[in-house]
C-alpha cells in the first residue's frame, strides 16, 4: 500500500509538471506580436496584368519547382524583412506593427501590408495584391515519420521485454 501511494505521488506531480510545461509552450505559440519567419506566397489579386496564383504556381511546377522558394516574406529579429518576389530580393529593411498594420521601409520608402492571424496582404506597386501565408514551423513529415516509427518500435520492444521477463518468473 505504500509503494502504491508513492508511486500515485510522483505520477501527479509528473503530470502537474508536463501540464504546466504544456501550457507555457502554448501562451509562448500565442504571442503573435511581431510576425516572425517566413511567410509564403499564397494567392494574388488585382494584378494589372491579369496574372493569378495559380499561373505563376504552374510555371514553377513546369520547371519541378516550388512557387514558394521564389515568393516568400521572411521577418527576422530586431524589425527587419526582406520582400523575395520571383527569387530576387524586392525589398529589405525595418518594420512597424501598429494594430494590423505592417509599415515595411526599404530604401527610405514605406509602404503598409495588411496582417491578418498569419496572413499578410501587402500590395504592391502595381496594384496587385500578393497574398502570405505563415510558413508551417516544427518537424518535417519524413522526420515525423521517424519519430512515431521510432516510438512505436520502442513500445513493442518494451512489451516482448516484458513478456520475456514475465516467462522467467514463471520458469
Amino acid at each position: 500500500m505504500i509503494m502504491k501511494n508513492k508511486f500515485m505521488k510522483t505520477r501527479n506531480v509528473f503530470a502537474v509538471l508536463l501540464v504546466s510545461a504544456l501550457l507555457l509552450a502554448l501562451a509562448a505559440c500565442g504571442n503573435d506580436s511581431q510576425p516572425s519567419g517566413k511567410y509564403l506566397l499564397a494567392g494574388v489579386t488585382g494584378d494589372p496584368d491579369g496574372t493569378t496564383f495559380a499561373e505563376l504556381d504552374e510555371m514553377y511546377k513546369a520547371k519541378d519547382e516550388r512557387i514558394t522558394d521564389y515568393w516568400y516574406m521572411e521577418f527576422l529579429s530586431g524589425g527587419r524583412f526582406t520582400l523575395v518576389l520571383s527569387g530576387e530580393t524586392e525589398a529589405g529593411g525595418t518594420y512597424t506593427r501598429d494594430g494590423n498594420v505592417l509599415t515595411l521601409t526599404a530604401a527610405g520608402k514605406s509602404s503598409d501590408a495588411v496582417i491578418n492571424g498569419k496572413k499578410i496582404t501587402y500590395t504592391y506597386e502595381t496594384g496587385a495584391k500578393l497574398i502570405f501565408r505563415k510558413a508551417p514551423e516544427g518537424l518535417s513529415k519524413a522526420a515525423l515519420i521517424w519519430i512515431i516509427t521510432g516510438s512505436v518500435a520502442l513500445v513493442l520492444i518494451a512489451g516482448i521485454a516484458v513478456l520475456a521477463v514475465k516467462k522467467r518468473k514463471k520458469a
